[in-house]
């Protein structure tokens, strides 16, 4: 990467940490935040302060805009839209007026109300950026809206922006909290490890082109030990009209999300395996008595 300044809103939060940790190493860093980044160069400010993040952001960097309350948050419907949507708004705005070069943008599964399964079953799998958004709940809304807002500010040609749409992160330590969340709401087992996830965002701030329609950041496989066709036909009792097959047969445990998007974007691709990771953490990993796949 090249010596630009890379700024990080919301850099002490997890993904921050790990993400600023990997950029310092390659070039200078800034994070942007209500609270200390402990070794790092910092800012303390308030997202929905756009004039002190005019004041903040040098001419010509690079930001990744990670500042937002996450869904797991206790937050009510109003302070998801108004954080999430307004920091959004703030940022890009920001970029453009400090002549920033890219912005890589977070958005989430949760815009097309896919985070949660809710029983009504899936026109085919995996499931691409195509899928028609139908967002459930204030936190899908508002990424729904970020999405929306991304593309406006793209259109206009002031700045270069990037969208990226990754699953739920796994972080290192956190399995079981990671297994908890998994079993405390219906999902599809979708994951994202922290250590691929910092590398898409790398890869989406140095690729030779900015792609402001959403792309999937999701691991190949899921977080269930049963092949993906067995644990979904039990959930909603047929296969969806179009399976892509082959991909099921060459690994049955197959991520309902595809990551073809991101492979041809960015050339990412996801070398994680749930059930390895879970191999190193347990004695006897035996997935169904950490993750329940007998009620789905």
């Amino acid at each position: 990467m090249n010596q630009r300044t890379t700024i990080v809103s919301g850099g002490a939060g997890r993904i921050g940490r790990h993400l600023l940790d990997h950029l310092s190493v390659q070039g200078p860093v800034l994070s942007l935040d209500q609270v200390p980044t402990e070794g790092h160069p910092h800012c303390i400010l308030d997202v929905e302060n756009i004039d002190a993040l005019v004041d903040s952001i040098p001419e010509g960097s690079d930001i990744v805009h990670l500042a937002a309350l996450d869904f797991d948050t206790n937050s009510t419907d109003k302070e998801f839209l108004g954080v999430n949507i307004t920091g959004t708004w703030n940022i890009l705005r920001a970029a453009e007026l400090v002549r920033a070069r890219r912005v890589v943008v977070f958005s989430s599964l949760a815009a097309t109300g896919l985070h949660i399964r809710n029983g009504k079953p899936l026109a085919k799998i995996p499931v691409d950026e195509s899928v028609s958004c139908e967002a459930k709940d204030a936190y899908g809304a508002g990424k729904l809206a970020v999405e929306a807002i991304s593309e406006a500010f793209s259109e206009r040609g002031l700045i270069e922006v990037t969208l990226l749409r990754p699953a739920s992160v796994l972080f290192p330590g956190s399995l079981d909290t990671f297994i908890n969340e998994t079993n405390s709401r219906p999902n599809f087992f979708d994951y994202v490890a922290i250590h691929e996830l910092v590398r898409a965002i790398e890869l989406a701030l140095v690729s030779e082109q900015a792609f402001a329609t959403p792309t999937f950041i999701v691991a190949g496989d899921t977080a269930c030990e049963e092949p993906t066709l067995v644990w979904y036909l039990r959930a909603f009792g047929h296969l969806p009209l179009s399976v892509q097959t082959s991909a099921f047969q060459k690994f049955p445990r197959t991520s309902v999300f595809s990551n073809e998007l991101a492979r041809q974007r960015f050339s990412w691709t996801s070398t994680t395996d749930f059930l390895e990771v879970l191999s190193k953490t347990y004695v006897t990993p035996h997935l169904s008595e950490k993750v329940a796949t007998n009620d789905i």
